[in-house]
């Protein structure tokens, strides 16, 4: 399992510790953005543990030292007395200062290459997970964008036509009012005529037919 997978999948029982006051992130590499605050992880300690003892060099180095200064915590009290007792003894086997020293920035190695690793494994998940959603955020924002205008443009155009349509049905009222009377008009003209003459018409063969 990768460092990133224990950061990334984490139980439910892990999920507790998150009440836990949070400790600083040791810096391993300064070139990195390192959080300044963060909570350590049981199971990525363990992983670089482990790592660590893999990469374990032969005989008694730093790696037997801190093993043996953390044994006497519970005999010796004072951290500089256990450093020098471990080291006296450390001696008998062969370990100098500079070895002792060499073989840290081994180690460091060791732990600078898993965070490389872990390093690699976040850029492509976070190239997953955050920068092509990210992508897909920007073409979101851009289409609601283009929707807004669509709305402007249809929302004026529509301001157009219902003013077009108040217009329009005021000038059919009154042109159908007008239509209205006129035919009144010209069916009331109309019909002074047509009496007239039907009237005229009974008075002819009233008064002109001849008996």
């Amino acid at each position: 399992m990768s460092i990133l997978n224990l950061f990334i999948k984490i139980s439910k029982d892990e999920t507790s510790q998150a009440s836990k006051q949070p400790q600083p992130i040791a810096q391993v590499n300064a070139p990195v953005d390192v959080p300044t605050t963060g909570q350590k992880d049981d199971k990525v300690a363990e992983s670089l543990a482990k790592s660590l003892e893999e990469n374990n060099l032969p005989g008694f180095d730093y790696f037997e030292f801190a093993q043996a200064t953390d044994a006497q915590a519970a005999f010796i009290p004072t951290e500089e007395a256990r450093f020098k007792s471990v080291f006296s003894m450390a001696k008998t086997m062969g370990l100098d200062m500079s070895k002792l020293l060499s073989s840290a920035q081994h180690y460091l190695g060791i732990l600078a290459g898993k965070e490389k690793e872990f390093l690699a494994a976040m850029a492509s998940h976070q190239n997953e997970a955050i920068t092509a959603k990210q992508q897909h955020l920007k073409t979101v924002n851009m289409t609601m964008e283009e929707k807004a205008k669509q709305i402007q443009t249809l929302t004026v155009e529509i301001d157009q036509l219902q003013r077009d349509q108040t217009a329009l049905s005021t000038e059919i009222t009154a042109s159908t009012a007008q239509m209205d009377q006129v035919k009144g008009n010209f069916y009331a003209t109309l019909k002074c005529f047509t009496e007239r003459i039907l009237s005229d018409v009974e008075k002819i063969k009233t008064y002109l037919q001849q008996k």
